[in-house]
């Protein structure tokens, strides 16, 4: 029994030599191999242009107002921080020459007091409110609320003072500097019944010098927007104020190929889309001592003012 048991055993051990052999041999083994890739080093692609944008750019979902009307496409300008002397004048030369109304978010800090350049910038205001558009509150001195909450109940409510001074009637639109959001302003513009407006295409035309930068970067936002934007700009910087007619001669020419057939339509809308659907009229029975205070705030030294904020 033993005799057999390792004649068995050798008759392996010379079996297995071939096997070996047959399996390393195989073709579809040969082919498997074959089809690994040798390992090379990756190759740098060159990268495609990008249009401008500012490493801290920032594009703010936020908006708490009642969406705009559906169609193919729809955008709303508006600038914030004004208005200046020197450049505002000219932003409501272009949307004149376009035809187009945008909103206005007001720093009251530029209405106060009874200097020469502060009663023409209340005449500023005035003009752009008889031109048809939109003007809200952006507080008083720009500050971030979020991180003074402190500031939230004055910021707020003397500039919606001066505003309505100014207007006649208390502004519907507010948006908060640097778009902050926190519960503690959230709650205040709720309960002040405020719109609160944020944007959807920041350009940051306060950041270059170049307004083709500012106006390349808006039409690629613009391009590939599904149905409406927000366009957030500066009627105090003048690479945006110069961007503009670009910008606006670039939508006019869109609308020119949509006709065509060519692409699909974009419109600017009125600002007013950004409304409450039951906005509550002025009644103009407000209180003499309001209308005294609101008299009081604007004159010299009412205020204390901080520095300049961008």
């Amino acid at each position: 029994m033993a005799r057999i048991f390792g004649l068995v055993a050798c008759a392996i051990a010379l079996l297995l030599p071939s096997l070996s052999g047959g399996v390393r041999s195989a073709p579809f083994a040969g082919q498997v191999l074959s089809s690994v890739p040798r390992h090379r080093a990756p190759t740098k692609a060159t990268p495609a242009p990008q249009p401008f944008v500012s490493p801290h750019a920032r594009t703010s979902q936020r908006q708490r107002h009642a969406p705009l009307p559906r169609s193919d496409r729809q955008v709303v300008l508006t600038f914030d921080d004004g208005p200046d002397l020197d450049t505002t004048p000219l932003v409501l030369e272009a949307l004149d020459q376009f035809g187009v109304k945008a909103a206005f978010f007001v720093a009251g800090r530029r209405l106060i007091g009874n200097s020469a350049q502060a009663r023409a910038r209340r005449a500023l205001l005035q003009e752009i409110a008889a031109r048809g558009h939109l003007v809200a509150n952006h507080t008083v001195r720009h500050k971030n609320l979020c991180k003074e909450p402190q500031l939230i109940d004055d910021e707020i409510d003397h500039n919606q003072r001066i505003l309505t001074q100014m207007l006649g009637h208390p502004p519907k639109l507010f948006r908060p500097p640097f778009g902050a959001q926190c519960p503690q302003l959230d709650e205040a513009i709720a309960q002040r019944q405020l719109v609160s407006v944020g944007w959807t295409i920041d350009p940051q035309d306060w950041r270059t010098r170049d307004p083709a930068q500012v106006a390349n970067y808006v039409y690629t936002r613009l391009q590939n927007m599904e149905a409406h934007a927000v366009l957030l700009m500066h009627d105090t910087r003048k690479t945006g104020v110069r961007a503009l007619p670009l910008i606006l001669q670039w939508l006019a020419d869109e609308q020119a190929r949509a006709s065509r057939g060519e692409t699909r339509p974009i419109a600017v809308v009125s600002p007013s889309a950004l409304l409450p659907e039951h906005a509550v009229e002025p009644t103009g029975l407000e209180p003499v001592v309001e209308e005294w205070a609101q008299n009081l705030a604007l004159l010299p030294g009412a205020t204390r003012l901080g520095p300049a904020q961008p």
